[in-house]
């Protein structure tokens, strides 16, 4: 249990909060859940489709780009900006699904992942977790970096923190 992984333990669970609860709103004035999302997007006669539809969809963070300038001499490594990128996909989905229910869910899950991907700026000055994430994204591609190009990373000394991440947490859920 590292303080890694308790970055993304943290940074993974804000995101369940950010998807579900509409409170964030009074922290990040774009907010929108994913159910509002769908809402805002979907005609009257969608909405009435997705009354008759149980919909399990699921949300995660990956890096995005990340800019690493390196020196002529490679002996310098600078960091410049950082992204995270948000990807949903259809978990379950069970009901009266037709072609054309399963296509706007689809489609919506997309376009609320690059909402909070274009809003992930905004969540992260308010979520610490959102910020030591990027931060962490840039860790992460230095050690791709100087592995892809034969380097050999050394920790002098173990990490002194260590953390005990929860066996289980409550969970989330919406209707």
């Amino acid at each position: 249990d590292s303080l890694l992984g308790e970055v993304f333990f943290q940074s993974d669970y804000r995101l369940k909060s950010v998807c579900t609860f509409p409170d964030v709103k009074t922290k990040v004035p774009a907010h929108l859940t994913q159910q509002e999302f769908m809402q805002q997007y979907a005609t009257t006669a969608m909405n009435q489709k997705l009354c008759r539809v149980n919909l399990r969809a699921g949300n995660r963070l990956v890096p995005g780009e990340v800019i690493l300038r390196v020196s002529p001499t490679r002996d310098l490594v600078a960091f410049g900006s950082s992204k995270i990128q948000v990807v949903g996909w259809i978990i379950d989905l069970q009901g009266q699904v037709d072609k054309e229910t399963t296509a706007f869910i689809r489609t919506s899950l997309t376009k609320y992942a690059d909402f909070l991907t274009e809003h992930y700026d905004e969540y992260a000055r308010v979520y610490p977790e959102w910020h030591k994430l990027t931060e962490a994204a840039k860790i992460i591609a230095f050690a791709r970096w100087a592995i892809q190009n034969g380097y050999a990373l050394n920790v002098t000394e173990e990490p002194k923190a260590m953390v005990k991440l929860p066996a289980q947490v409550n969970g989330f859920w919406s209707a």
